[in-house]
């Protein structure tokens, strides 16, 4: 099995430029890069970041603008370099990542040995609504010889997804291979937000809980795991409605009050 290090090839400057190429900025809040390694698609996504929210926020010494980005990386090293950057890491492994949290933008170069189980975890933490733009190797796309290749694949064609093939991005790279590569960009259309809050709720009211009067033996454990599980859900519930708003808040003082998609209709702008 290749170690981390192994599978890490950082990103070209000129890349980065084509991935985020055509996302709107202003429109961007909160960022993951599940495969940060030491920080180069960040650091291009927090320079944007800052030019788009820093004009407009209300700068004060004590509380400039600072872009919500977390950072993954598998790599103890790397991690280090991340944090010595100041970005927040969130995780060592993006496939074990497990959060509440909901991103408007996930950006990432993953190891290409394993950039379907990738793309597919982050289009399953985006099923609600959100931008994914993501490198894999063209194969990925091109031969889905796997269930989860397939399963990628659906997703993509249904979500209307943009994919460019590229030939020659990582031959002038800091470390160097002729594979051919898929840029992947996906924009995911927002859900009911009534669904997912509300629903959320009707499905904490719905746990059946016993009452500690009724437990026996048999019963306490079923009554342990069904309040865990309707905590679990209320808190996920209440949880989303505070992150919601966050996300809403900048919007609430447009004059047109519409909100939009991260991307651009024209990608290559």
């Amino acid at each position: 099995m290749a170690s981390p290090i192994d599978a890490f090839y950082p990103t070209p400057k000129n890349l980065i430029d084509k991935m985020v190429s055509g996302v709107d900025f202003k429109l961007v809040g909160s960022v993951l890069e599940p495969s940060a390694g030491k920080g180069d698609i960040v650091d291009v996504v927090a320079d944007r970041l800052r030019m788009y929210h820093g004009r407009s926020y209300n700068y004060d010494s004590r509380s400039p603008y600072q872009p919500d980005i977390d950072t993954i990386e598998i790599n103890p090293d790397l991690r280090h370099v991340l944090a010595g950057k100041g970005y927040r890491v969130v995780h060592g492994d993006f496939l074990t990542y497990e959060t509440y949290k909901h991103y408007h933008l996930i950006v990432m170069n993953p190891p290409f040995a394993q950039g379907e189980k990738h793309l597919l975890k982050a289009l399953e933490m985006q099923e609600r609504g959100g931008a994914i733009i993501c490198i894999l190797n063209a194969e990925t796309i091109r031969n889905p010889n796997n269930l989860t290749r397939v399963t990628v694949n659906g997703l993509l064609d249904q979500y209307g997804a943009s994919i460019e093939y590229l030939s020659d991005e990582f031959r002038q790279a800091e470390r160097k291979t002729a594979v051919e590569i898929a840029l992947v960009k996906v924009d995911i259309p927002a859900a009911d937000e009534e669904s997912i809050i509300i629903n959320s709720l009707k499905k904490a009211n719905e746990v059946k809980v016993i009452s500690p009067g009724e437990c026996t033996d048999l019963s306490e454990a079923d009554y342990v795991k069904a309040t865990i599980t309707q905590f679990k859900l209320e808190a996920k519930a209440g949880l989303q409605l505070i992150w919601d708003y966050k996300a809403m808040k900048p919007y609430l003082a447009l004059s047109k009050g519409v909100l939009s998609l991260c991307f651009s209709n024209d990608y290559s702008s």
